[in-house]
This record gives C-alpha cells, structure tokens and sequence, in this order.
C-alpha cells in the first residue's frame, strides 16, 4: 500500500525527529511524494544533499493537468462553503485523489 505523508511529517522525518521516524518504521507502507511536497521541501532545506537522498527512496507524483484540475474545483467548492484551505495543500490532495492514494498525516495512520 502507497500513503503519501503530508509535507509535515515529510519534514519531520528529513530532521530525524525521534518520534516521527520510529512511527514510520512502524508501518507498512510505501511512502510517496507529490510535486508539490518536493517544492515546498526544497524551499525550506538547508542541505540539499540529505534531502536529495531521501527523495530519491519515495515514489513521485508529478501534478498533471487532471490533478490540477481537480484542485481548482475542490478550492472553488470550499471557498463556497467558507472553508477554504491552503492551495498548496488542495494540489497535495488532488494529486493524491487522482493517484488513488491517501495522503494523511502520521498522527491519523
């Protein structure tokens, strides 16, 4: 089974924060990144190197033209309803959608 964790829990896992990895050990999965996870990594990484390592062991999704797509509905549909959420995080969704993979935070695995 694929799980694409959120940027998060991506982050948390390339500072080797103790908690995070243990509960990645844990499961069994096979951990993707989304495109946009990688941009948003790569803005935020100091060492690039540590970073390319890990990346190079995820599965990619790139953001296609379905996916991006989808994300503009899915943030026309929230906006309508007044719940609005970060875009970055609608692409991350709708990559996942179009995939048929979850994408979830570790504290919800």
């Amino acid at each position: 089974m694929e799980i694409c964790p959120d940027t998060s829990t991506t982050t948390d896992q390339l500072r080797k924060k103790e908690k995070t990895v243990k509960q990645l050990l844990k499961l069994e999965f096979t951990p993707a990144v989304t495109a946009v996870t990688v941009a948003k990594l790569y803005v935020g990484q100091r060492k690039d190197e540590k970073l390319e390592l890990v990346l190079k062991r995820l599965k990619f999704y790139p953001l296609d033209f379905e996916s991006s797509r989808l994300a503009g509905k899915i943030y026309k549909a929230l906006k309508k309803r007044g719940k609005p959420i970060d875009f970055e995080d609608i692409l991350i969704a709708a990559i996942c959608i179009r995939q048929g993979i979850p994408s979830a935070s570790l504290t919800h695995l």
